[in-house]
């Protein structure tokens, strides 16, 4: 597909709140801190495209659950919404620059076997760890708030549940709200733990 002078005025003209919504792929940052990323997702009547090159610049806000953030948040496999500011490249995918970008859906950081640390499950003041299943290094830390949901997954779907279910051994996927540590292995607040073992 190629876009003509005509689709590129009427692209540039949208009054749509969202020129691509879709997943982050092929996600690199250039050396002016700015990231050039690959959105690909499909068309609806809200959303005129289906795919995009995005090129994020250094100082563009980042909306996500955690609060506005930076370039820096944006990661391969999140879901992201997308408006763009200033001309189209006449192209298929289309190449533009982000002026708002809004993280959807976050990509987990990390997936493997839970470990509880200590703290309180049902005050969400708890300390967990994921561990790869393989030699049990631990490949992320956490903290429960109440800013955190537990979710269990069934049947593709994910149903929210109460923290207090958790427990060790269980095959999870973490996603963290906000910065994390430059440690190894990193630590910050869960924003979200799925819980993929099945219910016995």
């Amino acid at each position: 597909m190629t876009l003509t002078p005509l689709t590129m005025l009427l692209l540039t003209q949208t009054s749509a709140n969202v020129d691509v919504r879709g997943t982050v792929t092929e996600l690199s940052t250039n050396a002016n801190g700015s990231v050039r990323m690959l959105v690909i997702g499909q068309r609806t009547a809200a959303v005129p495209l289906d795919r995009a090159y995005v090129t994020v610049p250094r100082g563009t806000a980042v909306d996500r659950s955690g609060g506005v953030g930076t370039v820096t948040d944006l990661r391969n496999g999140q879901t992201v919404e997308i408006r763009f500011k200033g001309p189209i490249l006449e192209s298929y995918p289309p190449q533009a620059t982000a002026g708002r970008v809004r993280i959807v859906e976050e990509a987990p950081y990390a997936t493997g076997l839970l470990k509880l640390l200590g703290g309180s499950l049902n005050e969400q003041t708890a300390r967990v760890s994921v561990m790869d299943p393989k030699d049990g290094r631990p490949l992320a830390v956490a903290t429960i708030s109440r800013r955190t949901t537990v979710y269990r997954l069934a049947n593709g779907r994910r149903n929210p549940v109460s923290p207090g279910v958790l427990r060790n051994g269980m095959t999870v996927s973490l996603t963290y709200d906000g910065p994390t540590t430059r440690s190894m292995p990193p630590q910050g607040r869960a924003l979200t733990i799925v819980i993929q073992t099945p219910r016995k």
